[in-house]
């Protein structure tokens, strides 16, 4: 992949970046800007042996294996990721996505859970059923983002340690 590949000056909307990773390339679409926390990016399922002949409209389409924040200008500066293209953003990926947010209850040791909608924040129950599958709110540096794409991470794998510590519901 030629990280100098020439391409427009600003990162847009609908661009679509690779990042190297053990096996090949993780790919990740460039969808929001939110000033506390920068680039919103939908990393792509699978790592791909090449980005060259991809159908991107198709994979950017599907489920994303996670949400993250990303120092996307930066990262393309430094050569550390590769501009592959742009795309136009499907409807169902307009929209902002729901992320989530903990914290602990000293009382209990059990974690309390927000939902953020990239504006305001509210609390939900532990056994909200969207809530395994939302991504953690906060930015990830390069080196957790191919750690991620690596691994096959999902939101599910931090829900699921981070209620470690939590008593199950009965009857389940």
């Amino acid at each position: 992949m030629n990280k100098s590949k020439i391409r427009h000056s600003k990162i847009r909307v609908g661009d679509v970046f690779a990042v190297t990773v053990d096996g090949g390339f993780g790919l990740f679409l460039y969808s929001h800007q939110i000033n506390m926390f920068g680039s919103l990016i939908r990393v792509l399922r699978g790592i791909h042996p090449s980005a060259e002949s991809l159908d991107l409209a198709q994979l950017v389409d599907q489920e994303e294996q996670f949400n993250a924040f990303y120092l996307v200008e930066l990262a393309f500066k430094k050569q550390l990721i590769s501009w592959v293209n742009n795309v136009c953003v499907p409807e169902n990926k307009m929209a902002f996505p729901l992320f989530r947010d903990s914290g602990k209850d000293f009382s209990t040791g059990k974690p309390i859970w927000w939902v953020w909608d990239g504006v305001q924040r509210w609390p939900v129950e532990n056994d909200d059923p969207k809530l395994p599958y939302l991504s953690d709110v906060g930015t990830i540096n390069h080196a957790g983002l191919v750690q991620r794409i690596e691994t096959k991470w999902t939101p599910l794998v931090s829900f699921k340690y981070l209620n470690s510590n939590a008593e199950p519901k009965r009857g389940h």
